[in-house]
């Protein structure tokens, strides 16, 4: 008799299949569930307007409306929660065929032109006003505000050219719910005044191309050293800081997990009667090495929660090897990167590192002969967490 999970002709062969297929049909994600709940809520909140709305006028036709931000609390505010709100509401209006929505594109110049924020408060006579200015004639804005663990939403359709309420909408959402569907737009972390920790990995390949030499320790003691290529990867910590939204100031520090060869060394000894060699493989060494950077860098903001950065600053080199000294200076660096935000305060980036000079290092008993030198590039991943 066949075992059980046998794939001959045992019934389990066609009951398995079914219930995967049962199973995975029955297996939401997360945020999927989460994203539904929401947008049931958002479409519940735009029917009752739209219904409001054509009770009030139901000979009226199409007519064209703008979203404005909601207005908040400062906190709020500084978390995008009204301008998020907007654009998740705007979505559901475009989705309703019973309005026009002005491009958010338009909506936006006006708002700037009329020095006016995406995520501050406006009051009706400047909503009257971007509403003329971008040629709507309805104007949907409102208020959302964060008791306990709920957002209460009150919504309005407001006339364009007399400023009067013409409909209103409730709604309250979970808000933790509300959080991960409308995280595309959120900043829960403050763009100014931000601090992120930092775990990194420095990596950095170096060919080392240079010339085998012959030194002298003691009379009747030879050196030939020979530098070779070597990898290296120094991990560590870093901080950053945000004093505005554009502008980030970056400092890390990395230390070498593992001791790494970098050349090799053949002793010939000849204060003794017979003469011999000893082969030595030469590291550096690991617990004495470190890599600092520090960074000055600007920051530009991409959809999908990208964040391009462009910086420099000075990296610096402590090299502990045996029998080695190293003359280091700190080097002028560039660096440019792109972080994408796993979460709101989760992000992943990629930086890659270019020293505009070249750190070197001289061997202690010949001075004039290099025998370490490190590439000017070097790729450093990051994992932050920010506050």
């Amino acid at each position: 008799m066949p075992p059980l999970w046998s794939v001959g002709q045992h019934p389990f062969r066609r009951i398995l299949p079914i219930a995967i297929l049962a199973l995975l049909s029955g297996w939401p994600s997360q945020g999927w569930a989460n994203s539904s709940e929401i947008s049931l809520q958002l479409d519940e909140l735009t029917h009752n307007l739209t219904k409001g709305y054509k009770t009030r006028n139901p000979r009226v036709g199409k007519r064209t409306v703008a979203v404005l931000p909601f207005n908040c609390d400062s906190k709020l505010a500084k978390q995008r929660v009204g301008f998020a709100l907007s654009e998740l509401l705007t979505h559901h209006l475009v989705s309703s065929t019973e309005f026009t929505v002005v491009e958010r594109a338009d909506l936006s110049r006006v708002l700037e032109e009329q020095s006016l924020q995406m995520t501050g408060a406006i009051d009706t006579a400047s909503a009257v006003k971007v509403g003329k200015l971008v040629g709507a004639e309805l104007l949907v804005s409102g208020s959302v505000e964060r008791l306990g663990d709920k957002y209460e939403v009150n919504a309005r359709i407001i006339d364009a050219a007399t400023g009067e309420v013409l409909t209103v909408g409730y709604q309250e959402m979970p808000g933790r719910l509300f959080e991960e569907s409308a995280s595309p737009y959120l900043q829960l972390h403050p763009e100014q005044q931000a601090v992120g920790l930092y775990f990194l990995a420095n990596y950095r390949n170096n060919p080392n191309r240079l010339s085998a030499y012959n030194g002298t320790v003691t009379p009747g003691i030879t050196n030939s050293v020979s530098p070779h290529s070597f990898t290296m990867t120094m991990i560590g910590g870093g901080v950053r800081y945000s004093p505005s939204a554009t502008m980030m100031i970056d400092v890390s520090l990395a230390a070498l997990p593992a001791n790494v060869e970098y050349r090799h060394t053949q002793q010939t000894d000849k204060t003794i009667n017979a003469t011999y060699n000893v082969d030595l493989q030469q590291p550096i060494k690991s617990g004495s090495t470190f890599y600092l950077q520090a960074t000055a860098n600007w920051v530009h903001r991409f959809p999908l929660n990208l964040r391009g950065i462009l910086g420099a600053g000075i990296s610096y080199f402590k090299v502990g090897a045996a029998g080695d000294t190293f003359r280091l200076s700190p080097v002028p660096q560039l660096r440019g990167g792109l972080e994408y935000k796993l979460q709101e305060r989760l992000g992943l980036a990629c930086f890659l590192n270019y020293d505009l000079l070249t750190a070197s290092g001289y061997d202690v008993f010949s001075p004039n002969d290099q025998n370490l030198r490190f590439s000017r590039f070097s790729v450093s991943p990051t994992i932050a967490v920010y506050f």
